[in-house]
């Protein structure tokens, strides 16, 4: 059975939205013509360039006849030219922008013709390995931090070449109806040479990748058994990293990763580093053409299972108390639906405050619960990034039968004076409990709330 599209999404668009997607059509015909093509010629597969003199050398602009191509395929394709809006809120003129810097970009990189000459340190590194499929049919990205040098790459490009590499093999390896990409980042091996100035450069250039590039891409993130230094890394990953993308992250605390992305991923599946019963999947050794080729041969990419493979997981945001920080993000709560922050308390956790603001000022039925779940139901999550998953009722009450240890009733709020704060302090009973932010919208029937989040976490220093 076909998923049914969610709001933004090819096959349910508004008029306002499609009046964008029009627009951006004309835009990038209007690019075309000017570069002497002929607009809307349809996809066109990509020829290998000639073999450069040097491999390493350099990243160069595109040919003028290079970027028509990149522009007719993009204009051949209604998702894609959707994930533009989407990532620019509709907004025409910053959705062709962003579109046009896009095809620039792909005339210029080429990801299909990425040869392992290109990038030979980081290929044999194994660092990123495509690693099957999530149960709801997103493609998988392996990243073992362990392996991770980037002081030996011949220069950022490598780095970026080695991303488009790998990205585009992913999205290569998608099924019908799948946009997304679930990512998995291993950092145990995290060392003091991912603080240095190339280290930084390289994650500013994932971040940026990965938003600018491959928009709407991003299923979910998920990061495993980070170590002291990880708090220092994200805090300066954090101002790189719009609202959205940064819904998608979530952190394993250690000893919770296996049963967190069992959640998403079959064990037949998992590899055995990370819990499951595969076997570790290969590292890519061969030019991006033949392995997709090699790899479509003998395999056949599963169809979209549910909404999340289209959409992403981020219809909840669960955190972490037990990381003290500030997170922010962007949640929508659908007319006749409600969703909840969830903060999972651990013996450190000292206080949570937050400032909610709503888009459009609209009012919002707002409150909290604090429960103290059973350790089953608060271990399938752990988080102290925005990330998405279960049911909404499930977001509401963190485990059947809860014992509630505070609670205030959702009731309205307006947002015409500013933001609304608040502030719980953690009392030393609540540890393994759940504080419960709760939004409930079911009682609209046209307008959805979106959300701005702020929230700060204060908690002892983690032993």
């Amino acid at each position: 059975m076909a998923i049914r599209p969610p709001e933004g999404y090819a096959g349910n668009l508004n008029e306002e939205q499609t009046a964008t997607l029009d627009k951006l059509k004309e835009n990038l015909a209007s690019f075309v013509k000017e570069k002497g093509g002929t607009a809307n010629g349809g996809y066109t597969v990509p020829k290998a360039p000639e073999a450069p003199t040097d491999a390493k050398g350099p990243l160069v602009a595109g040919t003028p006849e290079e970027e028509i191509q990149q522009a007719n395929n993009l204009l051949s394709s209604e998702k894609d030219l959707l994930r533009f809006c989407r990532a620019r809120q509709f907004d025409a003129e910053k959705a062709t922008e962003m579109a046009l810097n896009n095809v620039k970009w792909r005339a210029s990189v080429k990801p299909w013709a990425v040869t392992p000459d290109m990038i030979p340190t980081a290929l044999p590194s194994g660092v990123w390995r495509w690693a099957g499929y999530t149960k709801s049919g997103m493609s998988i990205l392996h990243v073992d931090c362990a392996n991770w040098k980037p002081s030996e790459y011949y220069s950022v490009d490598e780095y970026i070449r080695y991303l488009a590499y790998i990205v585009e093999g992913a999205v290569q390896r998608m099924g019908d109806g799948v946009s997304r990409l679930f990512v998995i980042y291993w950092i145990p091996g995290l060392t003091m040479e991912m603080m240095g100035g190339r280290a930084s450069e390289c994650a500013q250039i994932l971040m940026k990748l990965m938003q600018d590039q491959y928009p709407e891409r991003l299923g979910a993130a998920m990061t495993c058994n980070c170590n002291a230094l990880f708090s220092a890394m994200w805090a300066m990953c954090q101002g790189w990293i719009d609202p959205v993308t940064k819904a998608k992250f979530q952190v394993a605390p250690k000893g919770m990763h296996t049963q967190m992305l069992l959640k998403y991923i079959d064990a037949d599946v998992l590899p055995k580093s990370l819990g499951g019963n595969h076997e570790e999947y290969p590292c890519p050794s061969q030019p991006l053409a033949v392995e997709t080729a090699s790899f479509l041969k003998d395999n056949t990419p599963p169809v979209a299972k549910d909404v999340s493979a289209l959409a992403g997981c981020s219809e909840e945001t669960i955190l972490n108390g037990a990381y003290k920080g500030e997170w922010t993000g962007l949640i929508t709560v659908r007319p006749g639906n409600k969703t909840s922050i969830q903060v999972h308390l651990e013996p450190n956790t000292k206080s949570v405050s937050w400032s909610f603001a709503e888009t459009r000022k609209y009012e919002v039925k707002m409150g909290y619960k604090v429960t103290g779940a059973a350790a089953p139901a608060r271990a399938a999550f752990g988080n102290p990034m925005a990330f998405g998953g279960g049911s909404a009722a499930a977001a509401l009450v963190a485990a059947k039968g809860a014992t509630i240890l505070m609670n205030e009733e959702p009731a309205y709020v307006g947002f015409a004076d500013g933001p609304k704060k608040g502030k719980v302090d953690v009392q030393a009973n609540w540890a393994g409990g759940t504080l419960n932010l709760l939004f409930d919208n079911t009682e609209a029937r046209l307008y959805k709330n979106e959300i701005e989040y702020t929230l700060c976490i204060d908690a002892a220093d983690l032993k």
